[in-house]
């Protein structure tokens, strides 16, 4: 198989579509249930020698068991709806039910009383602002989704510093619904200048506990699969067009940070191609 090719996952395993050919196609509309997925993650403190998960909160993501209701509250009561406040009013969540399938759900904010969605979430992909009390601003609040009525975080949309809300979720942790397929098509990560920091891609499939291996295939064909890259620099970005990673249905992925010699900041920027799944 050429390095620009991939096993074609609407056909045979045995055919293969360039890379160029499934972009043409997602971007024509030829491929049925084509969306792409843009995923900007970030750590601003990982601690030197310790290993955290790249996401706003640091430490270590605990990953839900089990399908619960999402609470959304602020730490800023301007991130209201009821009150008419200027930041953040309502915020849309996008995540697996308890069959892994897609469930959205748009919830109202109160401030810093917690709001609570109607349905249950095995998995939250992402949260986002979708309105907002003033039309250039976004949530003026860090806004946390705790899963189950627990103080366990399952998402946060962020302050960016002097920029104010990050209006969206910046976390590293995905997972395909079971009906999809997805492709990562673009990768790069960002350490703070001259605090070089050790990053670890993680995969998971079908399961509820992470047993990484040593080496895989880029087809990840497999159960549990981890990637490391060794003290990457201010900026790296990875030619993985050549060395593609498709992921079934129900996979998490997610990346972890460890600093090397100092405290770093680690920034990861990644692209999904998602598509349905015809053995479904």
């Amino acid at each position: 198989m050429a390095s620009d090719q991939i096993r074609n996952p609407f056909k045979s395993q045995d055919c293969v579509v360039s890379l160029a050919t499934l972009e043409h196609m997602a971007a024509r509309g030829d491929i049925t249930g084509a969306s792409r997925v843009g995923i900007t993650a970030w750590n601003e403190s990982v601690a030197n020698g310790t290993v955290e998960d790249v996401w706003p909160l640091g430490g270590t993501y605990i990953w839900p068991t089990s399908a619960a209701t999402i609470s959304v509250v602020s730490d800023n009561d301007s991130d209201s709806f009821s009150a008419g406040g200027s930041g953040a009013q309502k915020v849309a969540i996008e995540g697996l039910d308890e069959n892994w399938l897609t469930i959205t759900e748009t919830v109202n904010v109160s401030g810093t009383v917690a709001n609570t969605t109607s349905q249950t979430f095995l998995r939250v992909n992402k949260a986002q602002v979708v309105q907002r009390g003033t039309y250039t601003g976004a949530n003026l609040g860090t806004i946390t989704l705790t899963h189950g009525g627990t103080s366990t975080a399952a998402c946060v949309i962020p302050m960016a510093g002097d920029f104010g809300g990050n209006g969206v979720s910046a976390q590293s942790h995905y997972c395909v619904p079971k009906d999809k397929i997805a492709f990562l098509y673009y990768l790069t990560f960002n350490a703070d200048a001259a605090k070089p920091a050790d990053v670890a891609g993680n995969v998971r499939t079908n399961d509820t506990t992470q047993i990484p291996a040593a080496a895989g295939p880029p087809w990840l064909g497999i159960d549990n699969h981890q990637l490391l890259w060794h003290q990457l620099p201010q900026f790296a970005q990875f030619d993985i067009q050549n060395s593609p990673f498709l992921f079934p249905g129900g996979t998490d992925f997610w990346f972890q940070a460890e600093g090397e010699g100092a405290i770093t900041e680690v920034a990861i920027n990644l692209g999904l191609y998602v598509f349905d799944n015809p053995d479904f």
